[in-house]
This record gives C-alpha cells, structure tokens and sequence, in this order.
C-alpha cells in the first residue's frame, strides 16, 4: 500500500504537490491544498538563463569581423548624393526602377500578396497536378531572389549597361583591399 493523502489522511494518495511535494488523493484535496500556497512569495525562473546571458555580453564585438564568411558593414550614407551616382541615374533612366524592384525583392510582402494555403482538395483537373505549396518568405530567399533577378536585367539588352557601370562604381568606391 503507497502513502496516504496529506490532505484528508483517508485515502491512498495518486498525485503529489509539484511545490511542496505534499500528497494528495484526489482534486478536492489538491484544491484544498492549493490554498496553503497562495500566500507563498512566486517561484524564480532558474538561475541557469542568467549566466549565459552575462556571457554572450561579455564577447567582444571585434571577433566577429574576423570570422570566415563574414563581410563589414559598408556606410552608404553620403553615396546618394554622389556626383558619378547622379551621372549614372540622369544618363540611364531605368537604372533607378531597376535598382529600386531589386531592393522591394528584399522586402517581406504584405500579408495579402504572401501565398495562402488555400488547398482545394486534390488538385485541379480530376487529380492531374496538384496543389503547388510555395514556402514562406524569408530574408535569405528574398535576398536570393533579388540576385537572381540583378543577374537577370544584367544580361538584358541596353538597361544590363547601366546596372554594370552601377556596380564598377560601387567597386571603386566600396572596394576593400582585404578581397582577392
């Protein structure tokens, strides 16, 4: 036979006080119990979550440079009042649509233009094809989106000129000599 209620001391208990560790035999018991605690001062989170956030604090900044694969922040705040900036856009009028679409791919759409889930069952046509699930958004296929479609105006045509002379002018002027 198990131990006996702490609350009633009649019954067999079945559960036990997951604060105090008292044991209980029923819900009656637990909500009579329960009022023993109200007055109890709330129990801390943890301590563990602590320590490691003083320590995440306490890296510094620096390392981060100097990890593989990692680039510097690039300041562009005086480059759009630059005078071969302005030459740029004034002697190729679609290079600021065209820079302009590529920055809105890097962007998450509204709510509206995000795919739904829609699903109809099994599919258009009697079965044949199926319900094409698009994935969310994110910045990495934003950003992955937005390249593809740079490389694509590019290779097009008279407007691909000025995306080029676009990014030899952000090589003179942004250019670090750490690069290969």
């Amino acid at each position: 036979m198990g131990e006996i209620c702490g609350v009633c001391s009649q019954n067999e208990s079945k559960y036990k006080c997951p604060s105090c560790q008292v044991r209980y035999c029923s819900i009656a018991c637990f909500k009579q119990h329960k009022e023993t605690h109200a007055n109890d001062p709330p129990k801390e989170k943890p301590a563990p979550a602590q320590p490691i956030a003083a320590e995440t604090t306490t890296v510094p900044t620096t390392t981060r440079n100097a990890l593989p694969g990692s680039t510097k922040k690039i300041d562009f705040t005086n480059f759009e009042s630059d005078p071969e900036l302005l030459r740029l856009l004034s002697r190729y009028p679609n290079l600021r649509i065209q820079l302009q679409s590529v920055y809105g791919l890097t962007l998450e759409p509204p709510p509206q233009e995000q795919p739904s889930s829609n699903y109809r069952g099994r599919g258009r046509g009697r079965g044949r094809g199926g319900f094409h699930q698009q994935s969310h958004w994110s910045q990495a296929k934003g950003d992955k989106e937005a390249t593809e479609s740079f490389k694509n105006m590019r290779r097009v045509g008279g407007d691909g000129q000025g995306l080029a002379e676009f990014v030899h002018l952000l090589k003179m002027r942004f250019a670090t000599d750490a690069g290969p």
